[in-house]
């Protein structure tokens, strides 16, 4: 009884081998059959100038795709990032493709922005404030961003200090450091310049002055004139000529830079003084 109970052991341990074996061969025969290649993609070219206002249509034209048992795969084609932004205005476009055993084929390629410009900063008013002990947010209120590729930025500042003070035309001014940051990557800074008085107001009075910008960009080494932006002038009540402002700046259009050009209608404590904030750079192309 004990030897038969012994074979039997030994033949049921047999059976669990080769059922073992067998189960072992089968994933091996079935896991040798599965698709493990990626798709290969192929562009017509390695490097594409694009504008900002590129589309992800525009970006997957020339691309294709193809896979060894699918064969042509290029509708599954997607954009999957875009790098930040490089010197020269370049990014890397990463491009992803599917086949139908969901193995996943990547490839890269450039592109160079053709208009690029960094994000700017705006104002459609005099940046003046009436409290010398305002905080830095309420400095700047109504200076706004925009980017070329994103729009307006504006929620994307960030003050940074402003403890400095300057004077310009007699007027005494505050200096706000603002940062501001698109999708890009691309960070921006520049240090603005706000005029403190107390008593002003952008009311018309007997002696006013409007412009058509109250802050604009110059090129490193290009010639600016402050009196083409005025647009209205009022001396005692009558209107007068661009040319007999009072016009104060510490800019100077060799050095990057942040500057303010104060413009003085009247003299006086009927006196009104605008100022204009000039930002000096370097084109990126």
């Amino acid at each position: 009884m004990k030897k038969k109970s012994k074979k039997f052991s030994i033949l049921l341990l047999v059976v669990c081998i080769l059922a073992a074996a067998v189960y072992a061969g089968s994933r091996w025969y079935i896991s040798s059959l599965k698709d493990t290649a990626s798709p290969k993609i192929s562009f017509d070219s390695d490097n594409l100038s694009v504008s900002v206002s590129v589309t992800q249509e525009e970006l997957l034209k020339g691309v294709s795709a193809y896979d060894d048992k699918d064969g042509d795969v290029t509708d599954s084609l997607m954009i999957e990032s875009l790098s930040a932004l490089l010197d020269g205005n370049r990014r890397i476009v990463t491009y992803a493709a599917f086949d139908g055993d969901s193995n996943v084929g990547k490839a890269q390629r450039q592109i160079v922005y053709t208009d690029y410009t960094s994000p700017r900063l705006s104002l459609t008013e005099p940046l003046v404030s009436v409290s010398a002990t305002a905080g830095s947010a309420e400095l700047v209120k109504g200076l706004g961003a925009t980017d070329c590729i994103d729009g307006d930025i504006t929620d994307e500042m960030v003050l940074l200090s402003s403890n400095e003070e300057i004077t310009v035309g007699g007027a005494p001014m505050r200096v706000v450091k603002i940062q501001v940051t698109n999708s890009c990557g691309d960070i921006v800074e520049a240090d603005i310049p706000v005029m403190i008085n107390t008593s002003w107001t952008s009311a018309a009075s007997d002696c006013y002055v409007a412009l058509s910008d109250y802050l604009v960009y110059i090129e490193k080494g290009e010639s600016f004139d402050p009196l083409s932006l005025v647009t209205e002038v009022r001396i005692n009540g009558t209107d007068a000529e661009a040319s007999l402002l009072s016009v104060d700046t510490n800019l100077n259009t060799e050095t990057a830079g942040t500057y303010a050009v104060i413009y003085t209608a009247g003299e006086g404590d009927g006196a009104m003084q605008v100022p204009l904030i000039v930002i000096v750079g370097e084109s990126r192309h």
